[in-house]
């Protein structure tokens, strides 16, 4: 009973007074948050309570105010999204095995052609999208006004105050808090998706790979 009640005002507490849109939303379980706050007390909460987050769903959305220009190289054109664009998430954990989202599927009646995003990339701001020809880039660029990102993973601690998507442990620079891995031992996917932002429909979804 002291468990449930424990949750039940951390809950409250996160969840409590959230604006109905922004440009950037953040949910947990579903429950669209201020993650800053979510931060603020994970970073000062009880020891006892540091692992209710563990393993929790959180999704990030950010809505249209996405640019577009030509990278004048390679076939890439690059998508440029707001600044600081999921800032308060920890995505690219470093490693010898660099990571990368590799494209899983995409619609063919908005992407004709493969949307794929390059190996090299360590940050949101900047996309270097590669697409292969000038009319796929053409209606990327005809789109762009309407797309928006998606981010999906589950909680796995908190580093230099920002939530981590990836795995934490005690060797991680700037952890305050880890979780434990996962029981099966199979690592949680942190997936990217360009939506539609007028329908929420799913237009392209990469998966975080490693070399």
């Amino acid at each position: 009973m002291k468990q449930i009640l424990t949750l039940s005002l951390i809950i409250g507490f996160i969840f409590f007074s959230v604006p109905a849109h922004s440009d950037e939303d953040y949910f947990i379980e579903d429950e669209k948050v201020l993650l800053y706050k979510v931060v603020n007390w994970w970073y000062t909460c009880l020891e006892p309570d540091a692992q209710w987050l563990c393993g929790q769903s959180l999704r990030f959305e950010t809505h249209g105010d996405i640019r577009s220009a030509a990278s004048g190289r390679d076939g890439k054109m690059l998508l440029t999204l707001p600044g600081n664009c999921a800032g308060q998430l920890s995505l690219f954990k470093k490693s010898k095995n660099r990571p990368f989202f590799k494209l899983m599927w995409q619609d063919p009646d908005y992407f004709p052609g493969d949307m794929t995003l390059p190996r090299e990339l360590y940050a949101l701001d900047r996309l270097p999208v590669i697409v292969t020809s000038e009319e796929d880039r053409r209606i990327i660029r005809d789109l762009v006004p309407r797309l928006g990102i998606k981010i999906e993973g589950r909680i796995r601690g908190l580093v230099n105050n920002r939530i981590a998507l990836h795995p934490v442990d005690s060797a991680t620079e700037n952890r305050i808090r880890f979780c434990p891995e996962p029981e099966n031992g199979l690592p949680f996917p942190i997936l990217l998706t360009f939506i539609h932002t007028p329908s929420g429909k799913a237009l392209a979804r990469y998966e975080m790979a490693r070399d």
